[in-house]
């Protein structure tokens, strides 16, 4: 009898002995704020939310801005506050373990680039960590902020594996751990491109690198290749710093070394990277923007560069290869010739999610897409 008052007893007598431990109730899941968003892939692991030290506001990504950029949401009062600022991109990779540092790379000091960032989500300041110029990847850091590992590579300066050291708030020491490629690796990647910009004719500022050859003059008439992909890669484009590239700069360096061409890589609207004008570009019209802007590009390319407007050409893999093949049919007068490379020609019949999310709505069993492929 004793014993069975004993076990009447426990659950009461637990909840004493422990009076800090929570209840938890299960309940429905229940929006809280909801974001409209059409034309370009949503990356889930992009846009996944990461709470604050109060277990109730969120801290993600959205485009509500026209670029990704950091917000927090109070849900108590669906109040969402931009937490960072400019025409640039920012990807989140790290929470720090109290919860109140986040750590991102982002496109702020240049759009062909990505730096480390560590931002305090209560006094929103935000402050840079790497300061070498070039592409920052693959980042670990340590809980405190102090110290990170990340993957470095620029254009001169083949990718190795580097520490930061941040001491400061304003400093920093960047230290190279590996010296891992052979005297011929640098040997065949001692060019560097050179980088330009232009406003397409929407007054839109669209970003590349080009090749030219040693003899090269203002007042030549130079055949021209670019290279383009043109569609959207999460956070990636072609024009980045420390891209060697088989098409866009293997490829572009031996037709300018060997062949005397000038050669260009062009990232038109529909790449990633530079805000929702571009990853948005493609949706219900693909290939178009991409096309002005090659053109526009190309144009520009003839006035100030030294190219032959008779003797143009461009070439791309996959979206690239689509959008190869979109640019000579529909602008026949301006490339004199094109190569296209496993390019998606009937939407229709493509990767559903990529398709839905890039070119167009459509439902299962119609062909809402066809009008958006090359063979019409």
């Amino acid at each position: 009898g004793d014993a069975k008052k004993q076990e009447e007893k426990k659950p009461t007598d637990a909840k004493k002995a422990d009076p800090e431990k929570p209840e938890f109730k299960i309940e429905n899941a229940k929006v809280v704020y909801q974001f409209l968003h059409a034309g370009g892939p949503n990356t889930p692991g992009m846009i996944a939310p990461l709470y604050l030290p109060d277990s109730r506001r969120m801290v993600f990504i959205t485009e509500l801005s026209g670029f990704r950029q950091l917000h927090l949401l109070d849900p108590r009062y669906e109040e969402l506050t931009q937490l960072t600022q400019g025409k640039c991109e920012v990807y989140p990779f790290h929470q720090s373990a109290d919860y109140r540092t986040l750590f991102y790379t982002s496109t702020e000091v240049d759009p062909t680039q990505d730096h480390i960032f560590a931002i305090d989500l209560e006094s929103k300041q935000a402050k840079r960590l790497s300061k070498d110029p070039g592409t920052y990847s693959r980042v670990a850091v340590r809980d405190d902020g102090s110290f990170l590992l990340a993957s470095h590579v620029d254009f001169g300066v083949l990718g190795e594996l580097v520490s930061i050291a941040t001491p400061g708030v304003d400093s920093a020491v960047m230290t190279r751990l590996t010296d891992s490629h052979p005297y011929e690796a640098f040997a065949l990647t001692r060019v560097s491109p050179e980088y330009f910009s232009y406003e397409n004719r929407h007054g839109q500022v669209i970003h590349g690198h080009m090749f030219k050859p040693k003899d090269w003059k203002p007042t030549d008439k130079r055949p021209l290749l670019l290279y383009v992909y043109g569609g959207p890669l999460g956070e990636r484009n072609m024009a980045a710093h420390g891209s060697f590239d088989t098409s866009g700069y293997f490829f572009a360096r031996y037709m300018t070394e060997v062949h005397g061409w000038v050669t260009a890589t062009i990232d038109p609207r529909g790449v990633s990277g530079y805000g929702a004008v571009f990853e948005k570009a493609n949706f219900e019209q693909v290939g178009k923007p991409q096309t002005e802007d090659l053109v526009d590009g190309a144009k520009w390319l003839v006035k100030n560069h030294g190219v032959d407007e008779k003797r143009m050409a461009l070439h791309g893999w996959s979206f690239g290869g689509f959008q190869t093949q979109m640019v000579m049919y529909t602008e026949p007068d301006v490339f004199a010739a094109g190569i296209a490379g496993a390019g998606p020609t009937e939407w229709q019949n493509y990767n559903a999610w990529y398709s839905t999310g890039t070119v167009g709505k459509y439902e299962p069993g119609k062909v809402e897409l066809e009008k958006y492929s090359l063979l019409p």
